[in-house]
């Protein structure tokens, strides 16, 4: 009996493991969403200067990431509005920044955008913060 008794208990177990060892192949949330966001605000031709961080700090994380871009903050602007309609929020629009906010369920993740001149080229400063909301 005592075989027969520790049969369930092994397969709930080895259920669980599975379980378990699923549960780390599933894709890491805020990974996805700054992937989402470099193909919707980085323009055509830009290049990065700086990739992206993601920084975990218990509860919030953020990440940054910088790249460069010949186009006017305008027409810029414009393009990055229309491009996170969809998803973002326009908080504020400014001279150099732009802020943007997300809201999902038991999350919330803002955007920053700021514009920044270099010698060549424009450079495009992004943070990205996410937090409990």
């Amino acid at each position: 009996m005592q075989a027969g008794a520790s049969t369930p208990v092994a397969v709930a177990i080895g259920v669980l493991l599975l379980w378990g060892f699923a549960g780390c192949g599933e894709p890491d949330r805020l990974q996805e969403e700054i992937l989402l966001l470099q193909d919707r605000i980085r323009p055509p031709g830009a290049s990065f200067v700086e990739k992206p961080t993601l920084v975990r700090n218990g509860r919030t994380a953020s990440a940054r990431w910088e790249y460069e871009t010949d186009w006017d903050w305008e027409k810029y602007t414009t393009w990055v509005a229309d491009n996170l309609a969809a998803h973002y929020e326009p908080i504020k629009t400014g001279k150099t920044k732009m802020q943007f906010r997300r809201r999902l369920p038991g999350d919330v993740f803002e955007l920053q955008i700021e514009s920044r001149m270099s010698s060549a080229a424009r450079r495009i400063l992004v943070s990205f913060y996410a937090f409990p909301g």
